[in-house]
């Protein structure tokens, strides 16, 4: 996974109060709603801004196929434009990689 993936995947987990390992937990039952909107919002924001093969998010957020990963960059593009409160909440995690990555590259430059 690369390090702009992680940082998406920690930024999203952040924001939902939920931890890495909650994504891949399966117990027999549905994730918590927290866990299951963070994997639908992580799905949606690699697809905006991330490079992560769909096959790299399946085994991080434990689905046997690539067909949830899919599905939950529908379903997160489906509420925003009818959840204004939701489509808040993305936009400002959005703002949040864009500043840590700003962050990230003038370090660099340095």
């Amino acid at each position: 996974m690369s390090t702009s993936t992680l940082h998406l995947v920690q930024t999203v987990c952040a924001a939902y109060g939920i931890g890495m390992a909650q994504l891949t937990q399966n117990n027999g039952r549905r994730p918590s709603n927290n866990v299951a909107v963070a994997k639908q919002v992580i799905c949606y924001l690699n697809r905006q801004h991330g490079k992560a093969h769909y096959t790299v998010l399946m085994r991080l957020l434990g689905y046997a196929d690539h067909t949830p990963v899919c599905k939950n960059i529908k379903r997160t593009r489906d509420i925003m434009s009818v959840d204004a409160d939701f489509r808040e909440q993305v936009k400002q995690i959005e703002l949040q990689l864009q500043t840590r990555t700003d962050e990230a590259e003038q370090r660099m430059a340095a």
